[in-house]
């Protein structure tokens, strides 16, 4: 196990943006290296609509798994969203669900949104 941890870390880029953590940076999350920092500076003084806009579509996420799991769902698949750390510590998306289904336990599985994931994923469903 600690093996592949230590290759994982290896394959991690740090000096290069990645979307996922540019978007974890403009929302204020803790995920997120240098390289995406610069990236949504220059994003924003181009457009600084840019990080209100990032924040906006993570809390418009909030409120439809919120309102889905008052309606009853207890799974959720949250594709291409990374796993968001720019909401409020104890307030992910899984505490989100967690909190509107009251006892129950939601199952909440983030992925990629690579298209060879989502068809893998798509014909297990089959």
């Amino acid at each position: 196990m600690r093996q592949r941890a230590i290759r994982n870390l290896a394959k991690l880029e740090m000096t290069q943006a990645r979307i996922t953590r540019v978007l974890d940076a403009a929302t204020g999350g803790k995920n997120n290296f240098v390289a995406d920092r610069d990236a949504i500076r220059r994003y924003d003084q181009a457009a600084p609509i840019v990080t209100t806009a990032a924040r906006a579509v993570l809390q418009y996420l909030c409120r439809v798994v919120r309102h889905l799991a008052t309606e009853g769902v207890d799974q959720f698949v949250i594709v291409g969203s990374g796993v968001p750390s720019g909401l409020p510590a104890g307030r992910q998306l899984h505490d989100v669900a967690r909190d509107a289904l009251g006892v129950a336990v939601p199952r909440v599985v983030y992925g990629p949104s690579r298209e060879s994931w989502r068809l893998r994923f798509l014909r297990t469903c089959e």
